[in-house]
C-alpha cells in the first residue's frame, strides 16, 4: 500500500468519481476502494479491492486518512440485506484512524413529501423499507457523531444526472442520448410531473466541501439542484446543447432551500421532494409511462451554500 493519502472514498461509482474529481482540483491526495480493485481513473490514484463489509478490511484501507467518504451503493434490491453492514463497517474504519467520515444519503428518510418542501431539518416520515431503512442508517451516523466516536457530516441529493450517469441515472442511457440525436426518450413515472434532478459534479463539490469545512460535522447538507423544475415532458429541445463544464463555483453562495441545518434561509421548495409525486421515492419500483420525448433539463450553477 503507498503512502497514507488524506482522503479515501469508499465507492468508485458516479458520485464517488465525481467526488475524486472534486478532490483533485483541491490537489489532495486520494485512494479509491471498491470490490474490484479497478476504475477508470488515472494511473496515479491508487485502487484498492476487497469486501466493504468486512471492518478489518476497510479498517487497513482508511489507514491514516483525515477524511473518509462513504459513496458505497449496494443493488437496489439489496439494500435492506446489504448497506447496514457497509455503513457499519466503513464507520468502524473511519473511526478507527480518526478521520472525518463524510457520507452520501438520499432523500428516502423523508417519505412522501406531500407537497411540502423538505429541508435538512424536516422529520423523516418514511413508511417504506427502504425509506425507515436510510433513517435508521442517518441516525446511526448522528448518534457515532454525537457520542463522540468520530466526526460524521452527510450529503443528500435528488436523482442525478450527467457525466458516468448511464444507466445508473434517469436522464442517463434512458434519455440523453435520444434526445442529443432528436428521437424519442423513455421517462419513468408521469413526464408531465415536476421533478428535480442533481449535477454529479455538484454532488462532488458538495462532499469535498463537506470533507474540508471546519463546520460540517453533524450537518446534513443537500446538495445544489435544479433551482426550478419542471416536468421532464416540458424540457426544451434547446436545452439538449453541450453547455461548459464549469470547475468550482467561486461566486459568493447564494440562500437556498438547500443551506444547511440551522440556516435562517426560506425554503424555495426546490429539492426533490418538494414537489408532489406520485412516484414514491421510497419504492422498490416505479411505474413506467409510455415513452415521451424530451430533452435534458437545465443543470443548476448554484454553488454550494456556506455552512
Amino acid at each position: 500500500m503507498a503512502a497514507s493519502p488524506r482522503h479515501v472514498i469508499f465507492g468508485t461509482g458516479a458520485i464517488g468519481l465525481a467526488t475524486l474529481d472534486a478532490l483533485r482540483r483541491r490537489g489532495e491526495t486520494v485512494r479509491l476502494v471498491n470490490r474490484s480493485g479497478t476504475a477508470p481513473v488515472p494511473d496515479d490514484i491508487e485502487i484498492l479491492g476487497g469486501d466493504a463489509s468486512d471492518p478489518a478490511f476497510t479498517t487497513a484501507a482508511a489507514q491514516g486518512a483525515q477524511v473518509v467518504y462513504q459513496t458505497l451503493n449496494p443493488p437496489y434490491p439489496q439494500w435492506v440485506e446489504l448497506f447496514p453492514a457497509l455503513q457499519a463497517s466503513v464507520l468502524a474504519a473511519a473511526q478507527a484512524s480518526g478521520a472525518r467520515l463524510v457520507s452520501m444519503e438520499n432523500v428516502y428518510m423523508y417519505g412522501r413529501p406531500n407537497g411540502q418542501p423538505l429541508t435538512e431539518t424536516h422529520p423523516y416520515a418514511a413508511d417504506t423499507k427502504k425509506g425507515t431503512l436510510r433513517a435508521r442508517m442517518a441516525r446511526e451516523l448522528l448518534a457515532a457523531h454525537q457520542a463522540g466516536n468520530l466526526q460524521v457530516a452527510t450529503g443528500r441529493a435528488s436523482d442525478y444526472f450527467g457525466p458516468r450517469g448511464g444507466a445508473q441515472s434517469m436522464l442517463g442511457d434512458r434519455v440523453i442520448p435520444a434526445a442529443l440525436a432528436g428521437t424519442t426518450a423513455t421517462a419513468l413515472g408521469d413526464p408531465d410531473q415536476p421533478h428535480t434532478y442533481t449535477y454529479l459534479p455538484d454532488i462532488g463539490e458538495g462532499l469535498a466541501v463537506l470533507g474540508e469545512h471546519p463546520d460540517a460535522p453533524a450537518r446534513s447538507g443537500t446538495s445544489p439542484t435544479t433551482p426550478t423544475p419542471g416536468p421532464p415532458a416540458s424540457w426544451s429541445r434547446s436545452s439538449t446543447s453541450s453547455p461548459a463544464s464549469p470547475g468550482p463555483s467561486s461566486a459568493a453562495p447564494q440562500p437556498s432551500c438547500c443551506a444547511p441545518s440551522g440556516s435562517s434561509t426560506r425554503p424555495c421548495g426546490n429539492c426533490w421532494s418538494c414537489s408532489t409525486s406520485s412516484r414514491n421515492p421510497s419504492s422498490s419500483t416505479a411505474p413506467r409511462s409510455p415513452p415521451s420525448s424530451m430533452s435534458t433539463p437545465p443543470r443548476s450553477t448554484r454553488p454550494w451554500p456556506t455552512l
